[in-house]
């Protein structure tokens, strides 16, 4: 790794093609065997270049645990989707789940509403709370995440990026003031 960095350390910086790009990757990383069961939180998430990664950790905050996991339950491929929409929600909006209390809150309310993304990330909404219902069989699969994931990260990056007049003295930023993803990320 280069110089890898968490997503705790990117959060409310990733644009939607940042977010689809993750959102694939973490997909295809549940589905191998080394990461298969491992927990995904922004500090277990890792990106390196163009590439995210899971990395294990020993300590891990509940509130980025699915609902069903305070029981005790293994870590299956629908657990991990719930950790990805929480995971999405916080790489657009650096804000936890349900104001902090994370999945506590939805396992006491399993009918509150989920959240929404702002504007600037609206298409993504409907997947992440696909990804973060309460019962776990209503959960997207990892599979067709992966799928959608890809091809909007397709559409995102054949899509002409807006042009934007930016007065002079925010055009001169030295390398080392520069903030994510442009200058950590090429896509």
């Amino acid at each position: 790794m280069n110089n890898p960095l968490r997503l705790s350390q990117i959060a409310g910086y990733c644009p939607e093609i940042v977010i689809w790009k993750m959102v694939s990757d973490l997909c295809d990383a549940i589905q191998g065997k080394e990461s298969g069961s491992r927990l995904i939180t922004p500090d277990t998430i890792v990106v390196d270049g163009d590439m995210f990664y899971i990395t294990p950790s020993d300590s891990v905050d509940s509130i980025f645990l699915p609902p069903e996991y305070a029981e005790g339950a293994a870590v299956l491929p629908s657990h991990q989707v719930w950790m990805i929409g929480a995971a999405i929600y916080y790489a657009s909006s650096n804000r936890i789940l349900f104001g902090g209390h994370g999945s506590r809150y939805q396992r006491e309310c399993p009918n509150v509403r989920l959240p929404a993304l702002q504007k600037v990330h609206q298409m993504i909404t409907p997947v992440m709370q696909r990804c973060l219902q309460y019962d776990p069989s209503k959960r997207i699969e990892s599979k067709e995440l992966k799928t959608v994931a890809q091809r909007e990260w397709e559409r995102c990056r054949r899509e002409p990026r807006p042009q934007t007049e930016l007065p002079n003295e925010v055009i001169r930023i030295t390398p080392h003031d520069q903030k994510w993803p442009e200058a950590m990320i090429t896509l």
